[in-house]
């Protein structure tokens, strides 16, 4: 059961996919029926940020992303100009902070904390993939660095595979074995140059892993999200 809790995302993603589905089927757009679901969910008494009714909220969110996704990108420009201001503002400031518990009484009592949550995480998000797509736009047209930038691109389709590769990998055979904790390391070293390069290295053992596996199809199916 231990090894079945360490993938509390696939549950809590396939939870919020099955909500998300019934609701598709009320006849009102979804844009007023998700925010009202997720509403219900925060009946729920407990709601950490690990929580379904918290992460169903990112999950709509996404979902309305993905169908306007052609309109946000006329205004990508003026939105991730926004983005990094709001988020450069909000780090300075503590904003990115967020509550321990998600619940009716926090959308009540605190709004705008949680909206300013809500727009913390959008704006970095918006950030990250604007600083992406600004590197492919002045570097991309060399063709080493273009072959380079392409295969990481490729990486990144795999990132739920990797995710759930990775709690097997690292959250329970290396951690078990390995305490690398106990190394002894300047703070300087290890946050700028030993946890990316272990990382990098650990992200490229998981991705050939899931690339090995998918084929397999049980565990494409109950790991992967059948992915092609």
């Amino acid at each position: 059961m231990e090894i079945v809790g360490c993938v509390w995302f696939l549950k809590n993603l396939f939870i919020c996919y099955l909500i998300a589905r019934i609701v598709k089927y009320i006849k009102i757009p979804i844009e007023i029926t998700f925010p009202l679901s997720w509403v219900i969910l925060l009946i729920i008494p407990f709601g950490g940020t690990l929580m379904i009714n918290f992460l169903y909220f990112y999950f709509c969110i996404g979902y309305l992303i993905h169908k306007h996704l052609d309109n946000l990108q006329t205004y990508k420009v003026p939105l991730f100009s926004i983005s990094l201001v709001f988020f450069i503002v909000a780090h300075c400031l503590n904003w990115t902070n967020s509550p321990e518990k998600v619940d009716i009484n926090l959308l009540m009592f605190s709004p705008i904390k949680f909206v300013v949550q809500v727009f913390v995480g959008f704006s970095g998000s918006i950030v990250i993939i604007g600083i992406c797509e600004l590197i492919y736009k002045f570097l991309g047209k060399r063709k080493r660095i273009e072959k380079v930038l392409l295969y990481f691109s490729t990486i990144g389709r795999y990132t739920l595979g990797i995710y759930v590769v990775q709690t097997f990998i690292i959250e329970r055979l290396i951690t078990a074995y390995i305490k690398l904790n106990e190394v002894v390391i300047s703070p300087a070293f290890t946050d700028f140059i030993f946890i990316p390069l272990i990382g990098s290295a650990l992200c490229l053992v998981c991705y050939y892993v899931v690339r090995i596996t998918q084929p397999i199809k049980i565990i494409n199916i109950l790991f992967y999200g059948g992915q092609k």
